[in-house]
């Protein structure tokens, strides 16, 4: 009847049985049939809804004769033991009686006396313990052996002819090396010669790895043999670290007992693997992967291995320093793998645990990599949103490890685990990887996200041990902090990398309305400066001040006709710090304050904001006036403490690229490029470095102080990386550099390894902070990447920077330069030892007072350039002593005496100043003679107000705001 329980007392028996040897390797149990309750597990699926579910809960023995009842017969189940009794239901191509047909219990007939219990499925026999074996000598061998004993459905059972559960069936095969998964169709799989006849001619051992899931191989022959050999043979000799296999359709020929062996050329048999583990029961899924744990060469006693542990988290990290360095590496194992808790046990036993990830099999480069004790790993509590850090490791990651969601590690303790860490996907300091979570493969390794199924990226697990934990390497050394520079006086075109020592409290547009409280920033402070600038991206500040927080804030007496100095700063500016009106300074105490200090609006050594008054904003910086709502103009405050000369940082040496990186740290090198993204990039740009030895190439958004990133190395490597549209390289050289990609026509850039993708730019993982790529030398092109942000090629507010320097020492200011003839295109770094006293609009009225600022000076230098250039057009230099002498005439320019490689002046007040490269000049009343002239240079001087007019070739410049007056005194 269907359904009947028999009684205890009446076993089950197959009388077909027949007494066989057991396998050696096997210790097989006998069981009483008084003591058998077997268990069977019916699924979900019942063919007429009956479930023997119950029965099984209560331990008791359940059995079907299916051939009459097979629409109630099990679909389904996860374990149990065997019967005699099967359906009629088969499938065609099958040996009647396969595993999905076969409900009920089995019982040993040899098993009537001994009172042992039978073990529930998927617990297996004890086995004798192996020794696994490394390689040795033969670590690369072209045959390997895979010997298979048990498969699913015959565990403490007799196989034989009426018991098809154990037949041997797998879809697929991969094999691993340590550069990754070996490639379909480089292998030849064979079942041991002599077990041929066991396999259907579509169905042989040659579908394991044929690339297709869709193939497998059928061992008929199990049942009878017990064993099946399979002999996996490669073109070359090959060092595997593991291998994987697929499932086929039915449960029950699943190999789950086995020996993976490699066999040398002398036929020497290595076991390299064992399994004695659980086979889960997904279909058509892989089983493993099951890596090799081939056990290291131990040191020599002598030498003791000195573990290198780093505490926080680390990028770009080299593998070889974690192997070299006491590290043992237990997993090496593509994204796509599900990882599960017994990856992380392998550290079991080990003090210390490392986990990381990089970019492919091959890359020497851990992406990123995070090293903690294994006791905390294996004790971290559970939060979906937090992560927790090793109270004994101050300076370690925060990490999660919640199975059946996700194990991995963060900079902070901010996470979303949903179910693998989604927060800050940008983030190149993360990792998550599902964890105990149903298969599911790694989900991010730093800011490459959306893994699971990957199979070029790679997990990895490393242990160590240590009697004493090292200290952590100490970060690299930041540039020392310069010490204070306090000038005495008013500062004119001021770099502001000289500011290094203070800090920045205000940088806003002349716009912003200042109040009371932009000044108390500086409070607790000594010093205060105060200064301006033509832009947010500006590197040179206009104008500045320095002086006495004290003094500033409270010990400037108010009027609106008088500024004051402070007592304690004799070389000091004169200042007005009126709330209602205005704040700002001067070079004397002249002022008059509607309401900002309106006084001599063409003198540049003023600054005048309105303060504390109704939301206007500044009104002058320098000889700029009314600039009450212009946003481009910057109003900058700095605070500092101390009053020592600042030493220069040393040129930083070429290293791995940096991101937020102070442009303050490239002081001492020479910037020769800062232009927007949508300036095209040319060779010319980079050749600018020629003659220097290091080159830093950057990008940063407008008006930031920092570099959003920016990667050092040596112009000769620059000038000679390799072109390749899909690899980026590494200069030798510079253990720590970046990847570059140098290609006329499409773009020059870097990247974090040498995974690049250039479409023309480097369009390889958009999210990665540390990837730059302009385009180069390409029709016109812009930039298109900096960090994360792409699409630039337009873009003006984003700006691209080429810094030089040579060696390790700060550079030396050029000489003074001597009085020589005229100069044109001549660059204005040249001046960079003279003292500017004049840099104004054309629109400027010249007057003797802007050249006798040279008065105590030997020598002056006059000159012209458009707003922006760092060149000027056309300069000349002579002595001021000759410029304040020169004969009065309005046809006849004069060459000074003693400079035979001058040039030609004239200065007449009324009518005009300014230099010819010859004698013949017409002043009407500045000089108009030979329009085209690109060596002359002529301004109204003395002349009822008007401006200059000719700036070499370029003339009629009297009101123009966007040329400019340049003289230095030396």
């Amino acid at each position: 009847m269907y359904g009947s329980v028999p009684s205890e007392t009446t076993p089950l028996v197959d009388e077909g049985a027949q007494e066989r040897k057991p396998r050696s390797l096997l210790a097989r149990a006998t069981m009483s049939a008084a003591a058998v309750s077997a268990v069977l597990l019916v699924g979900a699926g019942v063919a007429g809804g009956v479930s023997g579910a119950r029965n099984a809960a209560q331990g008791t023995a359940f059995t079907e004769t299916a051939s009459s009842h097979a629409a109630a017969s099990p679909l389904s189940w996860f374990s149990g033991f065997k019967s005699n009794a099967y359906s009629t239901e088969n499938d065609a191509s099958e040996p009647a009686g396969t595993e999905d047909d076969v409900v009920g219990a089995y019982v040993h007939p040899s098993a009537t006396t001994e009172a042992e219990a039978p073990r529930p499925f998927g617990i297996f026999p004890a086995k004798p313990q192996l020794e696994l074996r490394s390689l040795g000598d033969f670590q690369e061998v072209a045959e390997y052996k895979l010997v298979i004993t048990q498969v699913r459905g015959n565990i403490d059972d007799e196989c034989n002819v009426n018991t098809p559960n154990c037949l041997l069936s797998m879809n697929e095969m991969k094999f691993y090396t340590a550069a990754g998964e070996v490639a379909a169709g480089d292998v030849d799989v064979t079942i041991a010669a002599g077990a041929e006849s066991n396999t259907r001619p579509r169905e042989t051992a040659a579908n394991l790895f044929d690339g297709e899931s869709g193939t497998k191989f059928l061992d008929l022959g199990f049942n009878d043999n017990h064993e099946t050999t399979l002999s996996i043979t490669f073109p070359n000799p090959i060092a595997l670290t593991g291998f994987d296999y697929m499932t086929s359709k039915y449960a029950m020929r699943d190999p789950v007992t086995w020996e993976f062996m490699a066999v040398s050329e002398a036929d020497d048999e290595v076991v390299l693997t064992t399994n004695e583990a659980e086979i889960g029961m997904q279909r058509f899924a892989w089983a493993g992967p099951f890596m090799f744990p081939i056990p290291p060469s131990p040191p020599p006693e002598d030498e003791p291995v000195e573990v290198v542990r780093q505490g926080d988290i680390s990028t770009d990290y080299p593998e070889a320093q974690l192997l070299s360095s006491g590290w043992t590496k237990v997993l090496d194992v593509p994204y796509s793998h599900g990882s599960v808790s017994a990856d992380i046990a392998q550290c079991a036993g080990y003090d210390f645990i490392a986990i990381g990830c990089k970019s492919s099999p091959n890359n020497p480069m851990l992406s990123v990599v995070a090293m903690e004790e294994y006791d905390f790993i294996a004790s971290v509590p559970r939060s979906t949103n937090t992560a927790y850090k090793n109270p004994s490791s101050p300076s370690g990651a925060y990490w999660t490890v919640y199975p059946g969601k996700s194990i991995g590690f963060a900079p902070n303790e901010l996470v979303q685990l949903s179910s693998a860490d989604v927060a800050s996907r940008s983030d190149p300091m993360r990792l998550s990887w599902h964890y105990d979570n149903g298969g599911h493969g790694g989900w991010r390794c730093g800011a490459t996200t959306s893994l699971n199924s990957n199979t070029q990226w790679h997990k990895l697990v490393y242990c160590a041990n240590s009697a004493v934990m090292p200290p952590a390497p100490p970060s690299p050394a930041e540039p020392p902090t310069p010490e204070l520079a306090v000038s005495s006086g008013i500062e004119l075109d001021y770099p502001e990398f000289e500011m290094a020592g203070w800090t920045k409290v205000l940088d806003v547009p002349y716009s912003h309305a200042s109040v009371s409280a932009d000044v108390n920033l500086c409070s607790g402070y000594d010093y205060i400066a105060v200064g301006c600038k033509s832009s947010p991206q500006a590197s040179v500040i206009s104008l500045i001040a320095m002086e006495e927080y004290s003094f500033v804030s409270s010990g400037v007496p108010l009027s609106t006709n008088t500024a004051y100095k402070n007592p304690n700063s004799p070389n000091g500016a004169y200042w007005t710090v009126y709330s209602g009106k205005s704040i700002g300074f001067a070079p004397n105490s002249a002022v008059s304050l509607h309401s900002a200090d309106t006084t001599d609006r063409a003198d540049p050594e003023r600054l005048s904001w309105h303060y504390d008054n109704s939301g206007a904003g500044g009104w002058r910086c320098g000889a700029t006036t009314s600039l009450n709502s212009n946003t481009q103009w910057h109003k900058l405050i700095y605070c500092a403490s101390g009053n020592q000369v600042p030493v220069p940082p040393p040129v930083v040496a070429p290293s791995a690229l940096h991101t937020n990186y102070a442009e303050s740290n490239f002081a001492s090198w020479t910037k020769v490029l800062d232009v927007p993204y949508s300036h095209a990039s040319v060779s010319a740009d980079v050749s600018q470095c020629a003659g220097y030895t290091n080159i830093a190439v950057g990008c940063k958004p407008v008006g930031s102080t920092s570099l959003s990133v920016v990667a050092i190395d040596t112009y000769a490597w620059i000038t000679s990386v390799p072109l390749s549209t899909n690899t980026a390289y590494k200069n030798p050289a510079n253990a720590n550099g970046a990847y570059w990609t140098v290609y006329p026509s499409k773009s020059i850039g870097f990247a974090p390894n040498s995974a690049v993708s250039l479409h023309s730019a480097d369009t390889t993982d958009r999210a990665d902070p540390e990837r730059l790529s302009w385009h180069y030398d390409n029709s016109g092109a812009g930039g298109w990447r900096c960090g994360a942000t792409t699409s630039l090629n337009s873009n003006t507010q984003w700006h691209k920077l080429i810094y030089c320097a040579s060696g390790n020492q700060v550079p030396v200011p050029p000489p003074v330069v001597a009085p020589s003839a005229l100069h044109t295109n001549y660059a204005e770094s040249n001046f960079a030892s003279w003292t500017k006293v004049l840099d104004v609009p054309y629109s400027h009225a010249s007057v003797s007072a802007d050249v006798s600022q040279c008065a105590g000076y030997t020598n002056i230098a006059v000159g012209c350039k458009p707003v922006g250039s760092t060149s000027l057009s056309v300069v000349a230099i002579d002595t001021y002593a000759w410029i304040t002498s020169v004969p009065l005439s309005t046809n006849t320019a004069y060459k000074n005496p003693a400079n035979a490689n001058g040039a030609y002046w004239t200065v007449y007040p009324s009518k005009s100043i300014g230099f010819a490269p010859n004698s013949a000049v017409s002043l009407h009343s500045a000089d108009t003679t030979d329009r085209a002239d690109p060596n002359r240079l002529s301004w109204h001087y003395d002349n009822g107000g008007h401006g200059g007019w000719r700036c070499g070739a370029t003339t009629n410049l009297n009101s123009n705001t966007q040329w400019h007056k340049i003289i230095y005194c030396s």
